[in-house]
């Protein structure tokens, strides 16, 4: 599980660094439609709603995917611990 999140958030971070175009498959578009969801909120700053909507049209169409993904994005855009000091 961990290792699956650690894979989305390397690919979106791949996506990121892409100078044009890049395509990405899998056999039903769930995990495609992760992915999206990701690089979107995370590297386009999209908000979440948006992400979300156009995540579902590419193929993103789990219930268990979509909460792992949100969860995964929301953890990531959380500011990081404030130090004592």
């Amino acid at each position: 599980m961990r290792s699956r999140s650690l894979r989305i958030l390397a690919l979106a971070g791949v996506l990121a660094l892409a100078p044009a175009l890049a395509l990405a498959h899998c056999g039903n578009s769930n995990r495609v439609g992760a992915l999206l969801y990701a690089w979107l909120v995370l590297e386009r700053g999209e908000s979440p709603a948006k992400a979300l909507e156009k995540a579902k049209a590419a193929g993103l169409s789990h219930p268990e995917m979509i909460e792992k993904v949100r969860k995964l994005v929301a953890e990531r855009q959380a500011p990081p611990p404030r130090t004592p000091g």
